[in-house]
């Protein structure tokens, strides 16, 4: 916390940039088709019914 409220502001402003830059292209839409795709590699788990 020191060390970012000591940062001047065009270190803040850059680091701010990236992480906007990186909440663009990953946000929840990309978050959900990677996740969907790696389920539709998945073998679906079979479990033995309870007699």
């Amino acid at each position: 916390m020191k060390r970012a409220l000591a940062m001047d502001k065009a270190e803040r402003v850059r680091r701010w940039r990236a992480l906007n830059e990186n909440v663009q292209k990953e946000d929840v839409t990309a978050w959900r088709d990677a996740f969907v795709s790696e389920l539709a590699g998945v073998e679906p788990r079979r479990t033995a019914l309870a007699s």
